[in-house]
C-alpha cells in the first residue's frame, strides 16, 4: 500500500506532525521574545571551556563589541557560522566571541573547539537560563554587542551572506567607536 501526502490530513497527523517540528529545533529555549537592536543585553558571568575559568563579557573584549554565538554540537549551520566568524576574526580582529552551547546534555564541547580550532571564549547553558535571556529559540543565533553591552546587530540561522553583513556591521561598529 502506497501512503499518500492526503492521508496525514485525513487520519489528523497533519497538525501533530507540524507541531512536532515546529517545537524540536528550540528544545525548551527561548521562553522569552527575541532581544532587538537597540536593546540592553543581559549581562552575564560564565565558566569557560575548557578550565571553567569564570568570566564576565567585560573581560572577553574590554572596550570593543562581542559577539555573543548560540549553538549546538550536531548543528551543521552553526559549524558554518563558527567558521565564517573564525575568518572574520582572522580579517578584521578587534572584536570579542563567546559561543555558548545550548545542548540539553554534556558533550564533548573540548572537542569540537579542537576539531574546528575555534579561538573562541565558550561556555555551556544546560539549562538555557542565557538562551531564554536572550530569547534564543533555534541555533544558530547571534548578537553583536556594543562596548556598552547593548545589541547592535541580531543575526538569525546561518544564511549566504552571513558572513558579509557580519563583517559590516562589525566594521561599521568599530568606526563609530573608534576602532580601540
Amino acid at each position: 500500500m502506497r501512503l499518500r501526502h492526503g492521508l496525514f490530513v485525513r487520519i489528523g497527523l497533519l497538525p501533530f506532525l507540524v507541531l512536532a517540528f515546529a517545537g524540536s529545533g528550540g528544545a525548551g529555549m527561548g521562553t522569552e521574545r527575541m532581544l532587538r537592536e537597540g536593546e540592553p543585553a543581559p549581562r552575564f558571568r560564565f565558566a569557560e571551556i575548557p578550565g571553567g575559568e569564570v568570566r564576565s563579557l567585560d573581560e572577553v573584549a574590554p572596550g570593543r563589541p562581542v559577539l555573543v554565538v548560540f549553538l549546538q554540537t550536531a548543528c551543521r549551520s552553526c559549524v558554518r557560522e563558527m567558521l565564517a566568524i573564525k575568518k572574520l576574526r582572522a580579517e578584521i580582529g578587534r572584536f570579542g566571541v563567546v559561543g555558548v552551547f545550548v545542548d540539553m546534555k554534556a558533550r564533548d564541547f573540548e572537542g569540537y573547539i579542537r576539531d574546528y580550532d575555534l579561538p573562541f571564549r565558550f561556555t555551556w547553558d544546560p539549562d538555557f537560563t542565557l538562551a531564554n535571556a536572550f530569547g534564543v529559540t533555534f541555533t544558530p543565533a547571534s548578537f553583536l554587542l556594543r562596548p556598552d553591552g547593548t545589541v547592535e546587530a541580531v543575526y538569525r540561522g546561518f544564511t549566504v551572506g552571513l558572513e558579509e553583513s557580519m563583517g559590516r556591521d562589525i566594521l561599521r561598529l568599530l568606526r563609530r567607536i573608534g576602532g580601540r
